[in-house]
């Protein structure tokens, strides 16, 4: 296991100890927080070898840049994750500007078969990453607004919906930045609305407060390569 990996599961192990205490309660409640595994560089390969009918050939050439594609998109989760995990526009801009230098940086060399493989693990990846962020988010959230179990699987929901059309949106218009920023706006404010229909006054209250203040380190979706604060 490679150094940084190692590094990824200490940092997930040694959370606050009363974080891991509320999650072992609500796992006895909700089924919410399962698969937190991320999928090994192995397994991503007898993914693609089965999908796409690869060869030896096409493995030993893609193994390095699935592994690499790999650990950049775990950064991304290291980066946002923690004590106090953030799911806001700078993780999204951070999502278009790495995929951007991604999509440029494939090799030329590579046949169809292998860059469609390649573009299918990196996507696999992605959304794992995306998927165990907002559950931090939303358990964080759980704790700061001491939501309760109905609560707690609305708002998951919620969240749930949104990640998977702005990851949607993200695939499709990841080549033009003002019509994904605008489609993102549309969903976001739409999360919005959801979530005023579930939280109590001082939840509400409470929310918007975490949420201005993720908003204040956040920048428009106006440049792929933006600066990240």
């Amino acid at each position: 296991m490679k150094t940084f990996e190692k590094w990824i599961i200490v940092h997930r192990v040694t959370r606050k100890a009363v974080l891991l205490i509320f999650v072992l309660l609500l796992l006895q409640q909700t089924s919410y927080f399962q698969d937190r595994e991320f999928t090994s560089a192995s397994q991503l390969l007898n993914e693609m070898r089965r999908s796409y009918g690869l060869n030896a050939r096409d493995i030993k050439r893609l193994t390095p840049l699935v592994d690499n594609e790999r650990l950049n998109v775990l950064r991304i989760y290291t980066w946002f994750s923690g004590d106090e995990p953030e799911y806001s526009h700078r993780v999204w801009q951070r999502m278009i500007a790495q995929r951007q230098d991604f999509e440029a940086s494939i090799a030329t060399d590579l046949t169809r078969a292998q860059s469609t493989a390649l573009r299918g693990a990196r996507s696999r990846v992605e959304s794992q990453m995306l998927k165990l962020l907002v559950q931090d988010y939303v358990l964080y959230l759980s704790q700061s607004l001491e939501l309760d179990i109905g609560q707690l699987d609305n708002v998951a929901f919620v969240f749930e919906t949104e990640n998977r059309q702005l990851y949607a949106s993200f695939t499709r218009h990841l080549s033009d930045p003002s019509l994904l920023s605008d489609e993102m706006e549309k969903i976001e404010a739409k999360t919005q609305e959801q979530l005023r229909g579930i939280l109590n006054t001082y939840q509400w209250r409470d929310y918007r407060s975490l949420f201005e203040s993720d908003e204040l380190v956040a920048f428009t979706l106006t440049s792929s390569h933006s600066k990240v604060i």
